[in-house]
């Protein structure tokens, strides 16, 4: 059976070219993985892991993902380009043009990446209505809701629906004319009833939670389809402002490894950053449509903003900063000698995460909580 007729239903949303460089040695088979949200530690084959069935198909069709496939082929000679000599600067104009474009794509392909797109649309929603809604709110449900029931208690089945779709209808479901035209009208009846109350308290019965989880399903798939369909334009617009960026190779020189994660490039604002704003959904969700290009990654005047930070874990022992307060020097590369800087930027991962954190190690006792962005102002500082 051909592909096309059996299509590759598992889809990674990170690269196993990528993953495997964080795998257990000496045989590299399988990663050793902390879930974020109870501390669990177990290891994997890196080949099964941050990846979901279907993740890429849009109304039954997974071509993006055999499009990506064919992107993570010569994403992947660069990247072994690049840890194989541990420098940026002697890349060509289009290798860095193709690693800017893995980047991008990665920044953006995420589970957790759309999770943030759908928080982010959810607030929106729940905010337009509320099972606790605030005055603002009620009084915008009263207004909705007096007005549906008005129109609903002038409805009888039997004036809009014609006579022969009425009894095709009772025949469907077994029943007689009449008893159909009873039944539609009741439900009508008590949903208007349902309607009134409402409008009288500006709080919506938990009935009508079954209607918002619907609605929910179907924002879910909405922000899905956008996310995929407008991916590979929002890419390749960021790939050629991550290629302008300057670039720096950090070699990790501790006995601590760099982890990854399921979402392994981090984008942050290097102010919000420096201001400790690093611990709401809400600032992640900000930089989640920044990287969409919702929000500007540039200036008024046009250059890109200054404060935006691009970092990515290439092995346990390098990283990669991107960003134009990076420094631009000839040697492009920087140690860190510390514990302390590694910890730092696992932090980071771990912040970043969906739900997994991977390392070469199984031992994640030296993994922490993003607390504060003191002991990033002390790295930057050095570095740049």
């Amino acid at each position: 059976m051909s592909s096309k007729q059996n299509p590759k239903r598992r889809h990674h949303y990170v690269p196993c070219f990528y993953l495997k460089n964080f795998t257990i040695p000496p045989e590299h088979k399988y990663i050793a993985t902390l879930k974020k949200s109870d501390g669990g530690v177990f290891s994997g084959a890196s080949t099964k892991i941050a990846l979901e069935n279907d993740f890429y198909t849009v109304d039954g069709n997974p071509a993006f993902e055999d499009d990506l496939a064919k992107l993570e082929t010569k994403w992947s000679i660069v990247h072994h380009l690049i840890m194989s000599s541990m420098n940026v600067i002697k890349l060509s104009q289009e290798e860095k043009a193709t690693y800017s474009e893995f980047l991008a794509y990665q920044l953006s392909r995420t589970a957790q990446f759309r999770k943030w797109l759908i928080d982010g649309a959810r607030i929106t929603f729940s905010n337009a209505i509320s099972a606790n809604p605030d005055e603002s709110n009620k009084t915008a449900i009263k207004n909705v809701t007096s007005k549906l029931s008005k129109v609903l208690s002038a409805i009888k089945v039997e004036n809009i629906v014609d006579s022969d779709t009425l009894q095709k209808a009772a025949d469907r479901f077994g029943m007689s004319k009449d008893e159909l035209i009873q039944n539609s009208n009741k439900t009508i009846h008590d949903r208007t009833q349902k309607l009134h109350r409402a409008s009288q308290t500006g709080i919506l019965s938990p009935d009508f939670n079954l209607s918002l989880e619907s609605a929910d399903s179907s924002l879910t798939e909405s922000i899905k389809k956008k996310h995929i369909t407008e991916l590979n334009d929002v890419a390749q617009e960021k790939a050629k402002q991550i290629a302008s960026m300057n670039w720096l190779i950090i070699e990790n020189k501790t006995n601590i490894p760099f982890c990854t994660s399921d979402n392994p490039v981090c984008l942050f604002d290097f102010d919000a950053m420096l201001n400790n704003k690093m611990k709401t959904s809400k600032e992640t969700i900000r930089w989640a449509l920044q990287a969409l290009g919702l929000v500007d990654w540039t200036k008024t005047d046009g250059t890109l903003n200054p404060e935006l930070l691009i970092y990515f874990p290439l092995t346990p022992n390098l990283l990669l900063w991107c960003g134009q307060k990076v420094s631009n020097s000839q040697t492009a590369s920087f140690q860190f000698d510390t514990e302390e800087d590694v910890k730092f930027h696992n932090k980071i991962s771990v912040f970043q995460a969906k739900e997994f954190l991977f390392s070469n190690q199984i031992d994640f006792s030296h993994i922490e909580t993003l607390d504060s962005s003191n002991q990033l102002t002390v790295i930057v500082n050095r570095v740049i």
